[in-house]
């Protein structure tokens, strides 16, 4: 017996949006996502600078790997009992920028290549299948192109969201409420429709929103992470050590891993959005209030036995606090708006039953 197929309402309306949307992202990865800062101001850097980069790096590969390993290999010999580590880390996340680039570049032309292919096929196949597919190929797409915003953002300075890098996020907000009112249109009521179609909007919105808030540090998230192992390894040693310093430092790490923990549950809800993977949204909502929430904490208490003594209110009117407490409050109003809208919804299912039940 051959595998059964879903289907899908409106497949082939879906399958065509699908595709326009991958198409759409892929272009605007290729013509630059991220901003970098350079010497005649910001410029994107797109397919451009990544071929200038593979002519670079093709003239001598060889020579290029061995430079690229001599570098590392002097930088972490000019550490000195673990002072310099962040320095190191992130000029080694530094070099090798360009090779990193250049294969998420890669990885988005191959897709690009064959994502017609469930087109192609769709008359064999059919419609449900072709459009499953289709949208497999848009998560594939989208989730490389927020992971390559996310890896760009979280380990380089002088770098930014570019124009291309904000219509992305909200193209794929966009295909996700197109993708559920299509699934509405023609077996749910308009007060159904409308309701899930809100729900959706709400929540897909909402995650562009704190994904750039949580992306939008002064420093490099891990440059503050490696910056704290490194306080934590020196305050280990020789006369300087102090295990107070230590315990306090341990906090402050903890409390910016959370915050990658927070980005991750954001990135997680996004792509499950994007295949109407509900349950899975919610659960990712969850765990972001409960990280952002921990990270805050985290602050709170490292930042307290820092300086001694500390009440909550003078603390989060500190600058860096403020990062942390918007993070948490930007934590409930997610989870918040997954539960008013699914009540919606359920109101929604509710007035759709009591409507069948008078006809």
């Amino acid at each position: 017996m051959g595998k059964q197929t879903k289907t899908v309402p409106a497949a082939k309306a879906v399958t065509f949006i699908a595709f326009g949307v991958l198409v759409a992202i892929s272009a605007m990865f290729l013509l630059g996502l991220i901003e970098v800062v350079t010497i005649f101001g910001k410029e994107s850097y797109g397919i451009k600078e990544v071929v200038d980069q593979v002519e670079i790096i093709t003239k001598d590969i060889s020579g290029y790997f061995k430079e690229l390993g001599e570098t590392i290999k002097w930088m972490a010999k000019s550490m000195d009992k673990g002072a310099g580590l962040a320095d190191l880390c992130m000029n080694v996340l530094a070099l090798i920028f360009p090779l990193v680039s250049i294969l998420f570049f890669l990885i988005i032309a191959l897709k690009l290549l064959f994502c017609w292919t469930p087109l192609a096929q769709a008359h064999s196949i059919g419609w449900s299948r072709a459009c499953i597919r289709m949208c497999k190929k848009l998560k594939g797409v989208a989730g490389c192109a927020i992971a390559y915003i996310v890896y760009c953002l979280t380990t380089s300075a002088g770098m930014d969201l570019s124009t291309m890098g904000e219509v992305t996020l909200y193209l794929v907000a966009g295909y996700v409420v197109a993708r559920v009112l299509l699934d509405s249109l023609g077996h749910d009521s308009i007060v159904r429709t409308v309701f899930r179609t809100v729900s959706t909007a709400a929540i897909a919105v909402f995650l562009v929103i704190v994904l750039k808030y949580l992306l939008n540090t002064e420093m490099p998230l891990w440059y503050m992470i490696f910056g704290y192992t490194e306080n934590v390894i020196v305050s280990t040693q020789g006369e300087t050590k102090n295990n107070d310093e230590m315990f306090t430092f341990i906090l402050f790490l903890c409390s910016w891993l959370t915050v990658s923990f927070s980005i991750g549950r954001v990135t997680a809800a996004m792509k499950k959005q994007v295949t109407m993977n509900n349950g899975g949204v919610k659960a990712s909502l969850v765990w972001l209030l409960i990280w952002t929430v921990a990270a805050a904490a985290l602050q709170y208490i490292a930042t307290k036995k820092y300086l001694g003594e500390l009440s909550f209110g003078d603390w989060k009117d500190l600058e860096e606090a403020k990062y942390f407490v918007k993070s948490a409050i930007y934590g409930a109003v997610g989870l918040g708006l997954a539960i008013v809208t699914g009540i919606l919804c359920a109101i929604g299912k509710k007035k759709e039953s009591d409507e069948e039940d008078e006809d």
